[in-house]
């Protein structure tokens, strides 16, 4: 696993929300499958779209996925 999906696994588990239920918060950016991908490092690029669906979701800056 990568460092950003390691921060995004983190705070996800430390809202206490499953990959289901952050894909729901993205307002359709972030598919659950698309978060499982993220979460296990098996890409290492995405669209800016689904970088702010993950931020909204986990409810942290707009650019914080760029900072990590």
């Amino acid at each position: 696993m990568d460092k950003v999906g390691s921060a995004v696994r983190a705070r996800r588990e430390m809202l206490g929300i499953s990959q289901a239920e952050a894909a729901g918060r993205s307002d359709g950016m972030v598919s659950e499958a698309t978060w499982n991908v993220l979460e296990n490092g098996r890409q290492s690029s995405f669209k800016r779209r689904t970088l702010l669906g993950v931020a909204r979701a986990l409810r942290w800056p707009p650019d914080a996925i760029t900072r990590i």
